[in-house]
C-alpha cells in the first residue's frame, strides 16, 4: 500500500484521508474534465447506477458547486419518485 501511495491517486487518497483538501478538489476537478471530454464526443449519458440514464456532465458540475451535490440528489429522488 505504501509504495502504491507514490503511483496510484486513490491510494493517495486512502493514505491522507484527505487531510489535504486538494487533493478532493483536484480528483473532483479530473473527474469533470472527464465528463466534459465524454459531453463533446456525444457519451454524456450515464449507462449504470441510480444515476442511469441521466448527464453525466451535469452530475460532476454539481458535484463542483457549495451544496449542488444535495440539490441534484433531492431532484432525482422526486424524479424517480413521482415517475413509479
Amino acid at each position: 500500500m505504501d509504495i502504491l501511495f507514490y503511483i496510484h491517486p486513490n491510494e493517495f487518497r486512502n493514505l491522507l484521508r484527505d487531510l489535504v483538501p486538494a487533493a478532493s478538489i483536484i480528483k473532483d476537478s479530473g473527474e469533470w474534465l472527464n465528463a466534459s471530454k465524454r459531453l463533446i464526443e456525444g457519451e454524456d449519458e450515464i449507462t449504470s447506477g441510480v444515476y442511469s440514464g441521466y448527464s453525466r456532465f451535469l452530475r460532476e458540475t454539481a458535484q463542483m458547486l457549495p451544496f449542488g451535490t444535495q440539490v441534484y440528489k433531492n431532484i432525482n429522488y422526486s424524479i424517480q419518485t413521482f415517475d413509479k
